[in-house]
């Protein structure tokens, strides 16, 4: 199940050149195109949900606009109270009809208060990022990249690979800083959709990049269990 967002920040003559490196960058992913969108079009790849965001203004001092309008945190929520997921865990099971006397089922509902600990836990990190200074100014990919999330609908997890691309401004940051951002953003209960556009939109804001692409595909178990 794929999901991609694409972002153009380019400027007019810059559009063509982020059309063909992206035109690059599906064809890495080995996603098919249903057909080369004119420049005023957006590119729509087959069997993929894309968005794709408008072109920035150039600002006065000749540089791009940051883009201001798109919520990137992650969602607010308070800390995980333990005591009480384990108590609901041990209620759900009891309402299911199980005993939880069972040698094999007297410690679950404190197993389960530690599994969802550890997958909606942020792992902090520097997102230390650098000046472009050698001007670079070719596409930057991480493909493959695995995450684990749990979808908000079902509290099952979807889990699968990233691909993350962008073609750099005035800054960059480190290739494992990509997979770190993905890893942020999967701590959470999640939509595919959503994440994607987050992982994206982190891109955008700290970077300011001239053209950035996120693809996710994954795998959900409320569909294949």
């Amino acid at each position: 199940m794929p999901i991609a967002l694409f972002h153009r920040r380019t400027i007019q003559q810059g559009l063509r050149e982020f059309h063909a490196r992206l035109g690059v960058l599906i064809a890495r992913f080995n996603v098919p195109a249903t057909r080369r969108s004119r420049i005023d079009e957006p590119f729509v790849p087959a069997q993929v949900v894309s968005k794709i965001r408008a072109v920035p203004r150039l600002n006065s001092s000749g540089g791009y606009t940051p883009r201001v309008s798109t919520p990137n945190p992650i969602r607010a929520r308070g800390p995980i109270d333990l005591a009480k997921v384990e108590a609901a865990a041990s209620d759900m099971l009891r309402a299911l009809g199980y005993d939880l006397t069972y040698e094999s089922l007297q410690d679950t509902p404190r197993r389960v208060s530690r599994m969802y600990e550890e997958l909606l836990t942020v792992k902090p990190f520097e997102s230390t990022t650098f000046p472009n200074d050698g001007e670079y100014d070719e596409l930057v990919v991480v493909r493959d990249i695995p995450f684990h999330a749990l979808c908000e609908h079902h509290l099952l997890p979807f889990t699968g690979v990233a691909h993350v691309g962008y073609i750099p401004g005035p800054r960059i940051v480190g290739l494992s800083k990509l997979a770190r951002v993905v890893d942020m953003y999967s701590r959470d209960l999640q939509v595919q959709e959503r994440m994607t556009a987050q992982v994206a939109n982190w891109l955008e804001q700290h970077l300011e990049p001239r053209g950035v692409g996120v693809v996710l595909e994954a795998e959900h178990l409320c569909m294949t269990v």
